[in-house]
């Protein structure tokens, strides 16, 4: 989030860089310094299809929209934060279903290939 110097309201990139008009090149420098310093925080991610930097703004949420994206296709282009697939289920923003299922196949094999699992015994 950026703060406004005089009204104190909070702006997320994407509102921010639509406002200031920036160019390509502007918005290229400006984002490679901006993930820098954001990298750490992990605050910010690419887009998976334009590759703009997006912000995550509620910290519960998996789900995060790509508003230059969206612009775009004239469509609300979302994608989930953690596995950069698009947003598939619009009724749930918490809880990817790619990343679910992954989880559960990880924690599957994880059992199944454990030494100590009884059931081959």
């Amino acid at each position: 989030m950026f703060n406004c110097p005089k009204c104190a309201k909070e702006w997320p990139w994407q509102e921010v860089r639509h406002l200031a008009q920036l160019s390509q090149e502007e918005c290229r420098r400006y984002e490679e310094q901006l993930g820098r310093i954001m990298t750490e925080k992990k605050m910010y991610r690419k887009c998976p299809v334009c590759s703009l930097y997006v912000q995550r703004m509620d910290a519960e949420k998996l789900c995060v929209q790509c508003l230059p994206c969206s612009e775009k296709s004239k469509k609300t282009f979302q994608f989930c934060w953690e596995c950069q697939r698009e947003w598939k289920n619009t009724d749930v923003q918490s809880d990817c279903d790619f990343c679910r299922q992954f989880q559960f196949h990880n924690q599957y094999f994880s059992l199944e290939s454990c030494p100590h699992n009884s059931a081959d015994q």
